[in-house]
C-alpha cells in the first residue's frame, strides 16, 4: 500500500470467480508459503494478476478481527512441525 501516495485499505468480498482464480495462482506456487497475497485487476470478470507477495513488510493485521488470531494460529503449526 502506498499511504505517501493517498493509497488506502480497505476489507472486501470479492466475487467467486475472482477468489477462484487468485486460488489457480496459488496453487501453482511450490510449497506451502505462511503468507501469501494475490494482487490484481478485474478484466473481462476475470484476475489480471500484477503481483504475487510472499513476504510482506505490513501483514494488514488489523483489516478484520479475525486475521490476527488466524495468523497467530498458522505460525503456531509451522513452528510446531
Amino acid at each position: 500500500m502506498q499511504w505517501e501516495f493517498g493509497g488506502t485499505a480497505a476489507p472486501m468480498a470479492p466475487p467467486p470467480r475472482l477468489v477462484a482464480d487468485a486460488g489457480a495462482v496459488m496453487a501453482a506456487v511450490p510449497g506451502h508459503p505462511l503468507y501469501a497475497r494475490v494482487d490484481g485487476v478485474e478484466r473481462d470478470g476475470r484476475l489480471m494478476l500484477m503481483e504475487l507477495e510472499l513476504i510482506e513488510p505490513h501483514l494488514f493485521l488489523a483489516g478484520t478481527r479475525t486475521l490476527p488470531g488466524r495468523m497467530a494460529r498458522v505460525l503456531a503449526a509451522f513452528l510446531a512441525a
